[in-house]
C-alpha cells in the first residue's frame, strides 16, 4: 500500500487502501489504513489553490453501506464514532485540526 499521509496524531501513518473515485489521477474520495489496521475515509475537499482532506476513522459496516450506495458519503463522516481531522497542506507543511462532526 502506498503511504498517502505523514503522522497524524492519535492516528499514525496512514496508507491508501482503496480509492474509491478520482479525479485527473489525484485520490478524491478513498480509504486509508493504519498501522493497527484501522481504516479512515478520507475526502480531498480542494486541490486547486492547495490540498486538503476531510479524515475521519470509519466502520466495516459504514463502509459497506457507503459502497453499496446506501448511505452518501456525509453521512458516512456523521456517523464517525470519533473526531474529524481537517488537514491543510502549504508547501511542504500539513496543518491538522481535529472537530467534532456536529461543529
Amino acid at each position: 500500500m502506498e503511504r498517502y499521509f505523514q503522522t497524524i496524531p492519535d492516528i499514525g501513518k496512514l496508507f491508501i487502501e482503496e480509492v474509491l473515485f478520482e479525479f485527473d489521477k489525484e485520490p478524491i474520495v478513498f480509504v486509508c489504513r493504519n498501522d493497527k489496521k484501522n481504516r479512515y475515509l478520507c475526502l480531498c475537499t480542494d486541490s486547486i489553490e492547495s490540498y486538503s482532506w476531510m479524515v475521519a476513522p470509519i466502520s466495516t459496516d459504514t463502509l459497506i453501506e457507503l459502497l453499496l450506495d446506501k448511505i452518501a458519503i456525509l453521512q458516512a463522516f456523521r456517523q464517525s464514532p470519533d473526531e474529524v481531522y481537517i488537514l491543510d497542506k502549504s508547501g511542504d507543511k500539513i496543518n491538522i485540526r481535529k472537530y467534532k462532526f456536529k461543529d
